[in-house]
């Protein structure tokens, strides 16, 4: 009778244990694309920057190659949505992604703009 409770119970952590929370602080390491070699904008020295629900969460600028790195701290146990934007060279705020949750710590994204 007890080797089914036992099973339940290791059963029942193994399940909880499997589930994890968004993390906390996240590293965006990111790469902007131009989807066309003509009339391209450069994308050196862009403004990226992450907002939480309306609150700004990180920001920084595009390398010469269109690469960033973007840190931030999850606000209210990461209970909003965060998005990314950046300021084309119109100075229109573009959005680049909406993300509802983070898998990692430090996810790598490409994103292509026009």
């Amino acid at each position: 009778m007890k080797t089914p409770h036992i099973a339940f119970t290791f059963f029942s952590l193994f399940m909880l244990s499997s589930f994890t929370a968004d993390p906390d602080s996240i590293t965006i390491t990111g790469h902007l694309k131009v989807k066309s070699k003509k009339n391209a904008p450069s994308i050196e020295g862009l403004y990226i920057c992450a907002k939480e629900g309306d609150n700004l969460v990180g920001e920084t600028e595009t390398d010469e190659n269109g690469n960033f790195t973007l840190d931030f701290e999850r606000q209210e146990g990461g209970k909003k949505p965060v998005s990314v934007f950046y300021v084309n060279e119109k100075s229109d705020t573009v959005l680049l992604k909406k993300f509802a949750h983070f898998s990692s710590e430090t996810p790598e994204l490409t994103f292509n703009i026009e």
